[in-house]
This record gives C-alpha cells, structure tokens and sequence, in this order.
C-alpha cells in the first residue's frame, strides 16, 4: 500500500534530518509522525520516527549533549501533557502568573514588581473531564527577553497573549512585543492561515486578555485595544478573581485546540466517561481505534456509535467522523 504523504512531509523531513540541536529536532519528528496517514502503508513509517522520537526524548531526559546541545538548562522544549498546550505571554507584570495561579494548581512567585517570573512554569487546567497544559513565561520588553520564549510558542496548540489595562504604557509595551514576534516570524491571529511549506512565518491561534479591565478607572480599556488589535486577533476582557470570567476562558482554550472526545465503550458494559480518546476535529473511527491499538485500527469491521448526530446504536464505517462526545463501541 502505498504512504501517499503529503508534500509538506518531505520539505520537513529535510529539516529533520539536517537539524542538530536535540529538542528541535523532537519537535520535528512528533510533526512528522502527525502528518503519517494513519493506514498500514505508513505501519513501518510510524514505527520508525516512534522509535526516533523514544530515543530522543530520552538524550534530552538525560540531558545528553549530543547533536549540539549545550550544558545550559534548555527550556525551548516542555513536554506536553494533557490535551493541549498553550502558553501565557505579555508585557511586565500583565497578570500572567495570576492567571496561570487562578486556573491551575502552579504556584508561581506573584509580586508587584516586573521580572518576578524567571523561567516557564507549568499547570494543569481542568475543563471537564480534561487537562489542559498552560505554560507561564517570563515577560516580553524591551529591557530583556528569554531567548527560549519564541520556540515555546511556535510549539504551542495556543496563545494567550495578556495585557494589564491599569497599566501605564501598556500600549507601546504591546506594540513592541508585536513588532519582536515579527522579527521571529510569528504572527497572532484569531484564524491563523495555512502555512506554506517554504514560509518560515508561524502563525499561531491566540487570543488578547485584557486583565483588569473591570477596575472603574480601567472603563473602555477593551475597546481601545479592540481598536489597535482587533482586526488581527479577538480581544477580551477579563478579571481573574471573577469566576464566570475564568469559566468562559476555559471553554475558550478547549474550543480553540481543534480537539474532540470520543469514550470507547465495550459490548454489554457502560463507557467510561472519565478518560476519553482525544483525536482532532475531523478525525475519524478509525483514527480512535489506532490511539487505542494498531491492531484494533487494521482489524476493525465497523463501530456502533451513540451521539448527538446519530441514533443510539447506528453502525458506521472506520471513516465514520467523530463529534465531541461520542461513545463509541468497535467491533473488530
């Protein structure tokens, strides 16, 4: 059977192969197993670039100086948990590691003073019966930026970019973390576009939070950012001590992954609504069956699904495309 993969692949599989520094060249293997077709003409594909990426998530663990590497501590790769990762920017003291502390069970160091945060940290937001990765960074001015801060959002499933409403000077600090993504090539947008292969722009799904933009002298804040940045991503207005706000945003990060769950069910036995298959909108029966196991995606006859676009029970093919909240019974 033949691969058919896309023409995307080869162009990053020449970057791959001529990468040195370990961490880039992992971001560039797991990109290359998700462009695989999911069929048995890529079976010994997959199997190969698995045992790649194995192999080099165990040199940095080790922190192995091979390829390049350097003894400094590398932060330009975090590895991913959950269903999603999405990393925290902005300005000094834009209320970052506020947020990251209200949605998660972190504990970064919060002070009223800029440069408070040093390195990234982590959390685990809950939404649902979901985590998802949030990923704090130090701040973006022009006195000093973390050099990594660029990779981990090239890296990330989403951007939330913060800017503190009460603070003075907020919009030129905004304007010159624009104008350094775009020396990156990283452009924010609210519907990113398609990436060419042979652009080296990133364009990354991200949102604006406005903190503090409840505060009485804060009144319009929203609307003048709207004005300045409104064409190019959505603007929002948050408090992080305002629990609706906080729920809203939450649905917000889960809708913006692009995800869908799927709970797979056994014969006679109820789902287990606890721990679903993540798989992208638009992927399929299928698909499922191999997140669970190889031989269950290259055996399967067909599925029996109970949803909200189908009748409980309806048999569907491999192709059959999941909708959030599916549960799903193969028959092999």
């Amino acid at each position: 059977m033949p691969a058919n993969l896309p023409p995307h692949y080869y162009e990053l599989e020449r970057e791959f192969k001529a990468e040195k520094d370990t961490s880039r060249k992992l971001e560039l293997a797991q990109q290359l197993l998700a462009l695989m077709p999911k069929h048995k003409g890529t079976d010994k594909l997959q199997a190969d670039m698995k045992s790649k990426i194995s192999k080099l998530k165990k040199q940095l663990q080790s922190g192995s100086k091979k390829h390049g590497d350097t003894s400094k501590e590398d932060f330009t790769h975090i590895p991913r948990e959950g269903a999603g990762q999405v990393v925290l920017i902005g300005p000094p003291n834009s209320g970052k590691s506020s947020l990251l502390a209200e949605l998660t069970n972190a504990k970064p160091e919060i002070a009223d003073f800029p440069f408070t945060t040093h390195r990234p940290t982590t959390g685990m937001m809950p939404f649902e019966n979901v985590q998802i990765q949030l990923i704090d960074t130090p701040p973006i001015s022009p006195q000093h930026t973390e050099k990594y801060i660029p990779e981990l959002i090239r890296k990330a499933d989403t951007v939330l970019l913060l800017v503190d409403a009460a603070s003075p000077g907020s919009l030129e600090q905004t304007e010159h973390l624009f104008e350094f993504l775009k020396e990156k090539n990283i452009s924010l947008e609210g519907n990113p576009r398609y990436e060419h292969p042979e652009d080296k722009r990133r364009f990354k799904k991200s949102y604006m939070l406005v903190t503090k933009s409840d505060l009485p002298e804060c009144e319009g804040a929203v609307d003048v950012f709207e004005e300045f940045y409104g064409e190019m991503l959505p603007i929002i207005g948050i408090s992080v001590k305002s629990e609706e706000d906080l729920a809203t945003l939450k649905r917000l990060v889960f809708d913006s992954l692009g995800i869908v769950r799927a709970y797979c069910k056994e014969r006679s036995k109820e789902p287990d609504m606890d721990d679903p298959v993540i798989l992208p909108i638009g992927g399929t029966v299928e698909d499922m069956a191999l997140e669970i196991h190889k031989d269950f995606a290259y055996n399967l006859k067909y599925a029996r699904i109970w949803g909200r676009e189908v009748h409980d029970g309806q048999m569907v093919s491999g192709d059959y495309q999941v909708v959030d909240g599916d549960i799903i019974e193969l028959h092999i």
